[in-house]
C-alpha cells in the first residue's frame, strides 16, 4: 500500500459490507424460567489480551496523549518525562475535567482502562492495538480483517480523531483505536485469546463475531449494540462483572433466574442529549428478546440524565420485581440501590454500566440481585 500510494498507482481494495445476520433464540416449549448472566470468560496468566488504545493508554478527549501508542517500542526511542511509566493505564478521562472527586470515584476508575487494570492482576500479556488502516467505500469507512478485507464499519467520529493520519482522501491510519472493529487484524496477528474494546456500533459487533469464529473471546464493557446478536452463542460479554478467583479472573458468571411470565420494567430513551442514547441499551436487548419469546415488558422512557426515578416508580406501581436499566450517575445508583434494598427478591439487569464507577459499584454490592447483558440466556 505504501508503494502504491507513493507511485500513485491504482489499488484494488476488497470490501465486505454485509450487515449483521439475524439470530433467534432456541427456546423449549412451555418454558417457565429464564436465566440471564450464566455466560462467562475465565482469564489467566497464560492469556494474551489485545485492547483498543483509546481510553486505555491514551485519550485525546481528556488531553492524555503524551505516551506513545506503540506499546512495544524499542529501547532507542526518545521518551519524555511523562512516558517513564508507560505500562500504567489511564483510569480517569474527560469526566475528570468536570466532576469533583465525590462523583468521579477515581479509586474505582472509568472505562476500559480501569477494567483492564483489574484484569491484568492475573499477570497476563496485554497489548494495545494501534495504527489501523481504514478505507472509505460508498460514503462509509471500514477497517480490515486479517486478510486485508475491509469489512468492519468505523463511525465517522472515530475516523476524525485529531491523531488520525490521512494518506489520501479515502485511506487513513487510525492511531488511537476505539472499538473491536479496529483491532481485529492486530488481535489475530498477536495470537490474542481475548480482546477488550467498545461495542457501541454494529460494525464492532460484526468484528466481535469474526473473532469469535476464530476462537477469540470478546469483552464489551460498553455494549450498546451487543443485544443485536442475542441468541448467537458467541463468547461475547456485555458490561459484565469482574471477580478474582485464585489465579483466575472470572468475567461474567452472574446467573439470575426470572419467570417467563413476570413483568419487566425496561428503560429506554427518547432524548437527544449527547451520550443519553446509551440508556437505550436495555430497550434494544428486550426488543430483540421479544422476537423469540412472548414476555411482559413495559418500557419507561427518559429524556434527560438522572431520571431513574421514573423506572423505579413504575416498578413499584406495577409490583414488578425485575427492571432492566443503565446505571451511570450517582443518582442512578442511589435510586436502584434503594429499590433493591427494599426486597431481596428484586433484581436488576444492568446494561452499559460496569464501565462507570457507580454501575461497577452497584454490581459489586448486589451480587445476588444484579446481572449483565448476556446474549445467551437459558430457558427451561
Amino acid at each position: 500500500m505504501d508503494r502504491s500510494l507513493a507511485l500513485n498507482e491504482t489499488m484494488e481494495m476488497e470490501t465486505d459490507t454485509r450487515e449483521l445476520p439475524e439470530f433467534t433464540l432456541s427456546i423449549p416449549a412451555n418454558s417457565t424460567t429464564m436465566i440471564i448472566g450464566n455466560s462467562m470468560i475465565n482469564i489467566g496468566k497464560h492469556d494474551i489480551l489485545v485492547s483498543q488504545t483509546d481510553r486505555v493508554t491514551r485519550d485525546w478527549l481528556s488531553y492524555q496523549i503524551f505516551s506513545s501508542p506503540f506499546h512495544d517500542s524499542g529501547p532507542g526511542e526518545l521518551l519524555t518525562e511523562y512516558e517513564l511509566n508507560r505500562k500504567s493505564l489511564l483510569t480517569t478521562f474527560s469526566e475528570r475535567l468536570t466532576y469533583d472527586d465525590d462523583e468521579l470515584l477515581p479509586e474505582i476508575g472509568w472505562h476500559e482502562g480501569s477494567r483492564i487494570r483489574e484484569i491484568r492482576d492475573v499477570g497476563l500479556v496485554h497489548k494495545t492495538a494501534s495504527g489501523t488502516i481504514v478505507f472509505e467505500y460508498e460514503g462509509k469507512w471500514y477497517a480490515p480483517d486479517d486478510k486485508g478485507v475491509f469489512r468492519f464499519e468505523v463511525p465517522i467520529d472515530k475516523v476524525l480523531y485529531p491523531t488520525t493520519r490521512f494518506l489520501r482522501n479515502d485511506i487513513a491510519i487510525i492511531i488511537d483505536t476505539h472499538g473491536i472493529n479496529m483491532i481485529v487484524e492486530q488481535a489475530i496477528r498477536n495470537n490474542a485469546s481475548v480482546v477488550v474494546g467498545c461495542c457501541d456500533n454494529p460494525g464492532k459487533i460484526k468484528a466481535a463475531m469474526y473473532l469469535g469464529v476464530k476462537g477469540i473471546k470478546t469483552i464489551c464493557f460498553t455494549d450498546k449494540y451487543l443485544p443485536l446478536i442475542i441468541g448467537s452463542g458467541f463468547d461475547i460479554l456485555g458490561s459484565p462483572p469482574i471477580r478474582k478467583d485464585g489465579d483466575i479472573m472470572v468475567i461474567g458468571d452472574r446467573p439470575l433466574e426470572f419467570r417467563t411470565d413476570e413483568k419487566f420494567i425496561v428503560m429506554g430513551t427518547n432524548g437527544t442529549k449527547f451520550a443519553l442514547s446509551y440508556y437505550d441499551t436495555p430497550k434494544i436487548y428486550f426488543d430483540q428478546l421479544s422476537k423469540s419469546i412472548d414476555i411482559d415488558v413495559e418500557y419507561v422512557f427518559i429524556d434527560d440524565f438522572d431520571q431513574m426515578n421514573r423506572i423505579i416508580e413504575k416498578a413499584e406501581e406495577s409490583g414488578s420485581e425485575a427492571i432492566a436499566v443503565r446505571v451511570f450517575t450517582s443518582e442512578d445508583y442511589r435510586d436502584v440501590k434503594g429499590w433493591l434494598e427494599m426486597d431481596e427478591e428484586r433484581r436488576a439487569i444492568l446494561f452499559h454500566s460496569v464501565s462507570y464507577p457507580y454501575g461497577y459499584k452497584l454490581m459489586n454490592e448486589f451480587p445476588g440481585q444484579t446481572t449483565f447483558d448476556d446474549i445467551n440466556p437459558l430457558f427451561s
